[in-house]
């Protein structure tokens, strides 16, 4: 099998806490990143993958967030 470059793709997950330990929202997930940028370009997987993460401190509470970023590819039959 052979793929097909579809292009760069970057996409985040993220997640809110209050009061600094109640979740309000779900978790940050690489693979919800990961399939987010997929998505975007209609691709079947992501190579050359970078990740980094962020956390912001607010007064009421923080919020986490994972990037993701690189090439979208889709396989291809060999002919």
């Amino acid at each position: 099998k052979s793929y097909e470059t579809l292009g760069e793709a970057e996409a985040e997950s993220s997640a809110f806490t209050i009061l600094w330990f109640c979740p309000v929202t779900k978790p940050v997930s690489v693979g919800d990143a990961i399939q987010t940028a997929v998505r975007s370009k209609g691709g079947d997987n992501l190579i050359g993958a970078s990740v980094w993460s962020e956390k912001q401190v607010w007064l009421l509470g923080t919020i986490d967030t994972i990037y993701v970023k690189g090439t979208v590819v889709r396989s291809s039959a060999k002919e």
